[in-house]
């Protein structure tokens, strides 16, 4: 694996120089940049992002956490649909998935799952409110949005489905369909989903 070092020995500038230009800090004239951007291409350097990230004291990662993947219906589900969605937005930062499995991850708290893969952030899903693992995330000291789990501090905040949006939509076509009776079945009660739907 090719280091700055390497680079640092083919350029003839000093290691310092090299990562500064790597890193496209102003202190280094364009033609230095050039000279360098372009020995570390042909010699096909990849960053340490791990590395960079200690240094910088920054991993720029956030974990989707999650106990709601169904491998039958992975497609369809709704937490793979949240995830895939954050990749639409425009951020710098790396987002992992992470499937909350109660078996393996009983004997670690929220904040241990963090510290472990260095995240600095996370969105949480499919939880019920009553679970521990909420109640850790709600009260950690690490930036938490909850999806349809309607908590809020100074570092957490939630959002939730548009409910009379599916309502109205729903009952349009049920009413289409030509249905005159209509029961609505919702989950269990604690959650904050039902909660909003009675």
């Amino acid at each position: 694996m090719i280091s700055i070092k390497d680079i640092s020995k083919k350029t003839g500038y000093s290691v310092t120089t090299v990562s500064r230009a790597l890193n496209n800090h102003s202190d280094v004239n364009e033609n230095t940049k050039t000279i360098i951007k372009q020995a570390a291409d042909e010699m096909g350097y990849v960053p340490n992002l791990i590395a960079k990230n200690l240094v910088s004291g920054s991993s720029k990662t956030i974990g989707f956490i999650t106990n709601k993947l169904d491998q039958d219906s992975l497609i369809d589900n709704f937490a793979v649909r949240v995830f895939l969605g954050m990749f639409e937005l425009e951020h710098s930062y790396e987002i992992i998935l992470i499937h909350y499995d109660s078996k393996y991850f009983s004997s670690k708290s929220f904040d241990e799952i963090m510290r472990e893969r260095q995240l600095e952030g996370a969105v949480v899903q499919g939880f019920d409110e009553a679970d521990i693992f909420v109640k850790q995330a709600y009260e950690s000291k690490y930036p938490t949005i909850f999806v349809d789990i309607g908590f809020e501090n100074n570092t957490t905040s939630y959002v939730s489905s548009n409910l009379s949006k599916a309502l109205t939509l729903g009952m349009d076509e049920i009413d289409k369909a030509g249905f005159t009776d209509v029961a609505i079945v919702v989950g269990k009660e604690a959650t904050y989903i039902t909660k909003s739907w009675l």
